[in-house]
């Protein structure tokens, strides 16, 4: 009985110990942000389209930085033959929400950011002083897509795809 009792209680430690170990490892995964792995640069293209119809090819490029999961900082330069944007932006989530700040560094052109963010898709309004714009961002693994819709300008829609750089 006393080598059943033995046996019994070893068992149950490294049930214990094994649970631990389990718990150990899920914990980050729980934790997990929805920016998660955003850190990196991405590349890609798209295009302008012009309130008369005109369109023009861009290419792109996302420098994106990251102090934890639930929020990253982005430098987006997207050029055309004759229109250039260097954006930076700061956004964080928190309860489905998406909290942030931007500015056109060309421009002066500055303001804040808010919406929501469900699965992997985020649609926000930026608003600054000069400038309205709702965008809509998805994302898919080492895969984003931005439809960027201005308000009162002589830009209808900027669409962009880009995919994030192998190290």
């Amino acid at each position: 009985m006393r080598d059943t009792f033995k046996k019994c209680r070893s068992n149950f430690r490294k049930l214990q110990l094994a649970a631990s170990a389990l718990l150990a490892l899920s914990a980050p995964l729980a934790a997990a942000g929805p920016f998660e792995g955003w850190a990196g640069i991405w590349r890609g293209d798209g295009a302008i389209t012009m309130a008369n119809g005109a369109a023009e090819r861009l290419t792109c490029r996302a420098d994106v930085t990251q102090s934890d999961s639930d929020s990253f900082q982005q430098r987006l330069r997207c050029a055309s033959d004759t229109y250039r944007v260097l954006i930076d932006a700061a956004v964080n989530h928190a309860g489905g929400r998406v909290t942030g700040t931007w500015r056109d560094t060309n421009s002066g052109v500055s303001g804040n950011l808010a919406g929501r963010l469900t699965g992997g898709r985020m649609d926000a309004n930026v608003q600054g002083s000069a400038f309205a714009a709702e965008i809509t961002m998805t994302s898919r693994g080492d895969q984003r897509a931005f439809v960027i819709r201005p308000g009162q300008t002589d830009v209808q829609e900027v669409q962009v795809q880009l995919r994030k750089a192998a190290r």
